[in-house]
This record gives structure tokens, C-alpha cells and sequence, in this order.
């Protein structure tokens, strides 16, 4: 009879098995399907999986891009499932998609907020009715103060501005909701004004339940890194950016290594690009001390510019390689708007071209892959 592995061995080796793979070997044997609802196998798992980039074109098809070790691409498209299933539903989304825990937040139209995992074979998605017709900013998260993840939606409209009294800036007046999956509802949340924007809605990060953003002052110009804290429900400043703002530069947030948070940043000059990463892990703790380190800089003749700053969907979204330090890879658009992949190591980058027509400038975003189960999914489909 062939010898068992140990069981700490078969779950290293689990750990790394693609998510798609994993999926299927469920059915092997009760010890393998008991996995999905072991929290620590799944957490362990989520910070194994390789990044890839979804992409969603003008026509709401979507695509899976991962990077394989040999700089190659593998694309797959994905199907969201529309909550009617009539032949005259269509689905349609609109702004931006974004990232929790492996779940991927899709606003659509007319008046629906899908919450998806499309790396599980079963039907993994809900379909929430939103507060409003349209928010201006979405972000999922989780309160971190709970043993347990209880998932939470938030959705920010500006409202109307108000010009002070004392002839300062403008500052907004916003209208806030909050859906709690554990309650299945929205509820709406009273803030004051706000004297500050979101620079750019398309990098709202979720890390460890908080949600993480560039904003900038109305009064002073300044930018810095607002945050959500779920626990409290409460926006709070979170700290300085690393390098100055300069008009016309790009800086995009994304996580590092699953704990960290990044910001790229390159000039719109030189076209040098920057990576910095902070020094310590971001437990979530809004008292915690922030610090930078320059994690790397690429400095290449005839490099490209990587965002178009006329192009709304121009942003590149980018992650570094969880195996080398200084691998840089980048999604983004091309001069005339068609997506493709750099790959930056040390004084070389290499283009890889989309392998299939999508409309130009289509939205991207960095992704992990996990196997976690959409929150009361099984209560949805009672």
C-alpha cells in the first residue's frame, strides 16, 4: 500500500494548488472537501495563490489574466450570472469592481450590487438591492474587532457641497450607508462635512476589514491615505503618502504580500517609477505608526507612461511578484487604449499584448483568489 504524507506535508503542498484545481479536488476524498471549512487552511491558502488582474471590458465581459513563470499569459473569461435569468436580462455593470478576501464587489445596473467569488464552482454570488441608485464610491470590508468576519458594504455619495461661512473651500456634505450582510440590510449613517475628496475612486484597497483611499484636501491641496474603519464606522485620516504630489504624477495604492500597503508612484517627466511598501504589516489599528521604505525604482530609456491622465479608466493597477522582490508586473493601457502587461525586472520590461479584442481602456483591478464562501449565500437562495 503507498505510504500517507504526513498531514502537515499534504497541507503545505494543498496550499499551493491553484484555486480552480483545488475547487476540483473536492470531491477526492471527505478529508479534502472538509477543507473549505477550515478558516485556517483557507487563510493559509489566500496568502499562497499568485495575484492576476481582472478585466472588465465596456460590454461587462470578464476576464481572468494570470501571470505564469514564464511570462506568459492566461486568460480565461468569467461569468457573472445575472439575478434574472429571462432572456431579456442583460447585464450591465458600471464604475469599478473591487476586492475583498478573494470576493469582488460588481455595482450593475439598473439598480443591483453583486457580491462574487467566481472561483467557485458552485453559484457564488448575491445580489443585493443598493441604498441608492448609484454611489459614488463602493468598498467591501469587514469589522475587525470580531472574531469572526462580518461583512460589510459601504456606499459614499458626495451629496451637495457647502461653501463656509467664512468664505473657505467648499466642503462636502456626504450621504453614507452601510449594508451588513449579518442583517441582510442598509442603514443610512450621519457625518459631518467633509473637507476632503477621493482622488480617485478606482484604488479603494480593502486590507485586514479597513477600507484605504487617496484623498486630497479642499483647503490646502495636501493628498493623503483616508481610511474606513468598520469597527467604529467612522472615516479617519490614515497617514501621509510617501512622495509629494506632484500635478499630473501617478500614484496608485494596491496591498503588498497580503498585510502591507504600496503606493506606485511615477513622474510624469522622467517617467521614472517608484515602489514603496511600509515597514510594518497594517493590523487595522488606526493608532498604528506609519512608515516607508523604497521598495524599488525603475529608471529605463523609452519606458512608458503608464497612465493617460485624460482616459478616466487609464489607471494601472500592479502588484510585486510574492517570489522576487523586484519584479514588477503591471496592467494597463497602451497609447491607444488597448490593455497589456509590463513586466519590469531590474534595467529591462518586457509588453505583452492582450491575446484577444476587448474596447479600449477597459477596468482592471489586482486579485487573489480564495476559496471563502459568500456570507449567507445558503440563506439567499431559500
Amino acid at each position: 500500500m503507498p505510504k500517507k504524507l504526513p498531514a502537515e506535508l499534504e497541507d503545505e503542498i494543498l496550499y499551493r494548488v491553484p484555486p480552480l484545481s483545488l475547487a476540483r479536488f473536492r470531491t477526492v476524498c471527505k478529508q479534502w472537501n472538509t477543507l473549505y471549512n477550515d478558516k485556517r487552511f483557507i487563510n493559509n491558502h489566500l496568502a499562497c495563490v499568485r495575484p492576476q488582474f481582472i478585466l472588465r471590458t465596456e460590454n461587462s465581459k470578464i476576464y481572468s489574466i494570470g501571470i505564469n513563470l514564464d511570462d506568459s499569459l492566461e486568460v480565461r473569461e468569467l461569468n457573472l450570472e445575472t439575478h434574472d435569468q429571462g432572456p431579456d436580462k442583460k447585464l450591465k455593470l458600471y464604475r469599478n469592481m473591487f476586492y475583498c478576501d478573494g470576493f469582488l464587489l460588481c455595482p450593475a445596473l439598473p439598480r443591483e450590487v453583486a457580491i462574487w467569488n467566481p472561483w467557485l464552482r458552485e453559484r457564488q454570488t448575491k445580489w443585493i438591492e443598493p441604498k441608492r441608485n448609484r454611489f459614488n464610491l463602493y468598498g467591501l470590508g469587514y469589522d475587525n474587532g470580531r472574531p469572526d468576519k462580518e461583512y460589510k458594504i459601504l456606499g459614499l455619495s458626495y451629496g451637495f457641497s457647502q461653501e463656509m461661512d467664512d468664505g473657505s473651500d467648499t466642503k462636502i456634505d456626504p450621504r453614507v450607508s452601510i449594508y451588513e450582510f449579518a442583517t441582510n440590510a442598509w442603514k443610512d449613517c450621519k457625518f459631518g462635512l467633509l473637507d476632503w475628496h477621493v482622488r480617485s475612486p478606482r484604488t479603494v484597497l480593502s486590507l485586514n476589514g479597513t477600507l484605504y483611499w487617496i484623498a486630497k484636501r479642499f483647503e490646502s491641496g495636501d493628498t493623503f491615505i483616508q481610511s474606513f474603519d468598520f469597527s467604529s464606522e467612522r472615516f479617519k485620516p490614515f497617514c501621509f503618502l510617501p512622495c509629494k504630489n506632484d500635478f499630473g504624477d501617478t500614484q496608485i495604492l494596491e496591498v503588498f504580500r497580503g498585510d502591507r500597503i504600496s503606493v506606485l508612484e511615477q513622474c510624469k517627466t522622467t517617467k521614472k517609477v517608484k515602489i514603496w511598501v511600509t515597514k510594518n504589516m497594517i493590523t487595522g489599528d488606526m493608532k498604528e505608526i506609519v512608515s516607508w521604505r523604497l521598495l524599488m525604482t525603475v529608471s529605463i530609456p523609452d519606458f512608458p507612461r503608464l497612465q493617460n491622465h485624460t482616459r478616466c479608466n487609464s489607471q494601472p493597477s500592479y502588484y510585486v511578484d510574492n517570489n522576487d522582490d523586484k519584479r514588477l508586473i503591471v496592467c494597463t493601457c497602451d497609447e491607444i487604449g488597448k490593455p497589456c502587461v509590463y513586466i519590469v525586472k531590474g534595467d529591462r520590461f518586457k509588453k505583452i499584448q492582450m491575446g484577444f479584442e476587448v474596447d479600449p481602456w477597459p477596468f482592471h483591478l489586482v486579485y487573489v483568489p480564495s476559496l471563502v464562501p459568500i456570507p449567507l449565500v445558503q440563506e439567499q437562495r431559500e
